[in-house]
């Protein structure tokens, strides 16, 4: 492994600070949930292979040490509304450069706020093609307040993969098994639940359905959600079925089944969440493991652009287009470059 020299410094939260698990049931069930064990492999792997194309990588973002925030050495955050600001500009900023070292025809955005999805941050992943409007994958992206000192805990000791969640909680660092459903919980049911309305007339099928972020800036893991075709073609028929019997029964019971078949076809059949990457590790950078996860992305934009909605360049461009909710919250003001998209269409 390649050592970096600029590890991120750590966000200092009050003592007694841990994530919020959100209180209310999902809109859509969690299924089974598993430990992702290529994560980490092909993240080093992606981080080699992008210094070793683009050299000055190395220097332009990790070996110059100057401090961000000069006489703030602690750091200091009340809650997790302020981590969106440190986030954007420490490890997103970093992120978009190394997307943008290895695709000519992919842009990168961080929007903050997202009012209706709930999700903290959207990271707007854009094609621009030669011919015709440009393509968009919105992945979400889920803030947590880290662990405060009095709060920490070590994760439970656990190899048998058959403890289910015991075990995930051991090998991501979450703690608790808890931690693991409600998180991941959360972040799954923004991430696919597709009755959510976007604003600024976004269709809520422009949201990734395969992959999400979740982050306290301190750890950051990757969720992957997978699902089986054939088992999407049987909801979808299931789901096209309750709805045909509840125009001829407008029913509680028949409008209660429909939001029942809806959620089945929605949620994944399988969750496989990665180990935490840590802001402070001086091997795999956590903008590298941010920037791999977004090349998942652009790369399969780039050999699948069928998979995903055109948008109006307009739309992109209008920042009115997409609320900034969380504006008064924010700590700072919040970097939000956008790529001018280079020639090519590849990536």
């Amino acid at each position: 492994r390649q050592k970096l020299l600029w590890p991120l410094e750590k966000l200092v939260p009050n003592l007694d600070a841990e994530p919020y698990l959100h209180p209310e049931a999902p809109s859509i069930p969690l299924p089974p949930v598993e430990f992702d064990e290529s994560a980490d492999a092909e993240a080093m792997g992606f981080q080699n292979t992008a210094l070793e194309a683009e050299p000055s990588l190395r220097e332009r973002l990790f070996e110059v040490h100057q401090p961000t925030f000069i006489g703030n050495a602690l750091r200091f955050v009340a809650n997790e509304h302020q981590i969106t600001g440190y986030f954007a500009d420490e490890v997103f900023e970093r992120a978009n450069a190394i997307i943008g070292s290895c695709h000519d025809s992919i842009s990168v955005k961080l929007i903050e706020g997202h009012p209706t999805n709930h999700a903290d941050i959207i990271l707007q992943v854009v094609l621009w093609e030669k011919v015709g409007m440009p393509r968009v994958s919105l992945v979400v992206c889920e803030m947590k307040s880290p662990y405060g000192a009095n709060k920490q805990l070590a994760p439970p000791e656990c190899d048998d993969p058959a403890a289910g969640l015991e075990y995930v909680a051991a090998k991501t660092g979450m703690q608790t098994a808890r931690s693991v459903r409600a998180m991941l919980g959360q972040l799954h049911a923004y991430a696919r639940d597709t009755a959510k309305e976007l604003p600024g007339g976004a269709s809520s099928l422009w949201i990734n359905r395969d992959c999400a972020i979740l982050s306290t800036f301190n750890e950051l893991w990757i969720a992957r959600f997978e699902k089986d075709p054939a088992n999407t073609a049987r909801q979808a028929q299931v789901l096209s079925e309750q709805i045909t019997l509840r125009q001829s029964t407008e029913t509680e019971e028949a409008r209660s089944a429909v939001e029942d078949a809806r959620a089945a076809r929605d949620a994944a059949d399988v969750v496989r969440v990665s180990k935490q990457f840590c802001s402070d590790d001086t091997e795999l950078h956590v903008s590298f493991a941010l920037a791999y996860a977004l090349d998942r992305v652009a790369t399969d934009m780039t050999k699948n652009p069928e998979k995903y909605p055109r948008v109006p360049d307009s739309w992109l461009r209008d920042p009115a287009n997409i609320s900034m909710a969380a504006a008064g919250k924010r700590r700072r003001k919040t970097k939000t470059r956008s790529q001018k998209p280079k020639s090519g269409a590849g990536g």
